[in-house]
């Protein structure tokens, strides 16, 4: 099957992203603390996770039409003051599971996603952790699935198997990366030497002037043995959250980090993929009390920006990477209708093609999206058509314009905006890793630019 796109070139153009009025998802109460987006019912479009700390549930919203609209609340499972969660496909069935976290009692639960947003009952993956709080899953020994890696507030860094096979789920006992890493709340992992397998960043709570804040920990081998802690930052402020993205376009992955006590949001380079990051590039002071952040090209100019979400003025603010180098611009306001901010999200989820914001906030109690409305300013157009095919596709997909420019780069990314994967000067996109779902490409001649979705089979 052939979709053939109409692609608007502009030459020369101006492209911004402003953001619409705040569209409620819930706001019945219960103090809702994280929101997450994924497709929980495989048709297609974006829908809502949430965690809400009194009714002490984890929950999701369908997306209705695909627009943004959205159903009352669907039961997921129940976890003591839930907070944190990870949404991740353990089973390898093609659908969204969910990981919930209790650091009171010390509980990882898992919960199946039985194929159309129905969830099966709690599994415990672990209960031996002493407060465990920030989770992220990525296939840590490279055997095909997802597997575990915990902060925690008393056991330090810990990696835990995925051990299914194919039939029964399973996990493995924690095993310490760094059993001593104090208050590791927020971690991320991606392949920071460019060798083919993903390693480990960590926060951890500060203290004197030489107390290191900011590590990362190689993993050795490709099998999930991970060597000793590499300080990347000291100091005397604690890091609140880390995120992963290219900031500069030169296809090694960096990260971003938000100091809440000094009110700073920084990003820090990865250097040439040889495990070394570059000094503290600042974002922005201007996020009073910066408490959540997350990264996406909300502007469709091909640079990763920047969402936070602040504490003390009670914003939602986003910061264009204005040429994608990683220098960004000023402070751009997409809401001040917010009471106690916990997190910020994001997902296409009107589906139009450009991403969107949501938030989650506690005193409140709301659940909210803001719709990226893109605006196009045109002072000279002309229409050209774009192939891609075919769609839905299976292990590879084709790109190319009609009038036969050359590829430049083709980029992937989930529907929140998740950067996958690049490829540059190809006309042949292998997409067989891939989960089946559906996909951004942003494909490129070095002057025209298409936005496109596909899925994958």
């Amino acid at each position: 099957m052939r979709f053939n796109y109409i692609l608007i070139v502009l030459l020369p153009t101006i492209i911004f992203s402003q953001f619409g009025d705040q569209n409620i998802i819930s706001d019945v109460g219960a103090a809702p603390r994280l929101i997450l987006t994924a497709d929980f019912d495989n048709d297609n479009d974006i829908d809502v996770y949430a965690s809400l700390q009194s009714d002490d549930q984890l929950i999701w919203f369908e997306n209705l039409d695909g627009l943004g609209t959205f159903s009352t609340s669907n039961v997921i499972g129940t976890i003591d003051s839930v907070r944190r969660a990870t949404l991740v496909d353990i089973d390898i069935d093609g659908d969204i599971d969910v990981i919930g976290v209790n650091t009171y009692t010390n509980s990882i639960n898992l919960y199946l996603n039985t194929g159309a947003g129905g969830f099966t009952s709690v599994f415990f993956i672990d209960e031996t952790l002493d407060s465990p709080y920030g989770v992220t899953t990525g296939d840590m020994d490279n055997d095909g699935d997802e597997d575990l890696i915990v902060g925690s507030d008393s056991s330090g860094l810990n990696y835990i198997e995925n051990l299914f096979d194919g039939t029964t789920i399973a996990f493995a006992s924690p095993v310490a990366i760094d059993a001593s890493l104090n208050v590791s709340r927020s971690v991320v992992v991606f392949d920071i030497e460019n060798d083919g397998d993903l390693d480990v960043v960590s926060t951890s709570s500060a203290g004197s002037a030489d107390q290191v804040i900011l590590s990362w920990f190689e993993n050795l081998d490709g099998f999930g043995n991970f060597g000793v802690k590499n300080s990347i930052v000291t100091g005397t402020s604690t890091p609140h959250r880390i995120i992963n993205a290219d900031f500069n376009n030169d296809n090694f992955t960096d990260f971003a980090a938000i100091f809440p006590g000094i009110n700073r949001v920084v990003w820090y380079e990865n250097m040439n993929g040889n495990g070394g990051f570059g000094d503290e590039q600042l974002i922005s002071t201007l996020a009073d009390d910066p408490f959540s952040l997350a990264a996406s090209d909300f502007n469709n100019d091909g640079a990763i920006d920047i969402v936070v979400g602040s504490v003390g003025d009670h914003e939602v603010s986003w910061f264009s990477n204005d040429d994608g180098l990683g220098n960004f611009g000023a402070q751009q306001i997409i809401t001040t209708d917010i009471q106690g901010l916990v997190t910020v999200a994001t997902g296409d989820i009107d589906g139009d093609g450009s991403v969107d914001v949501l938030s989650s906030s506690i005193l409140d109690d709301k659940l909210a999206w803001y719709r990226n409305e893109l605006f196009l300013d045109l002072p000279e157009q002309t229409l050209q058509d774009v192939t891609v095919f075919p769609n839905p596709a299976h292990t590879s997909i084709n790109v190319k314009f009609t009038n036969n420019q050359p590829i430049l780069n083709v980029t992937c990314y989930t529907l929140d905006g998740r950067f996958l994967f690049s490829s540059k000067n190809t006309t042949k996109i292998d997409v067989s890793s891939l989960l089946s779902g559906m996909y951004f490409l942003r494909i490129t001649d070095g002057q025209t630019t298409a936005i496109q979705k596909f899925v994958k089979e």
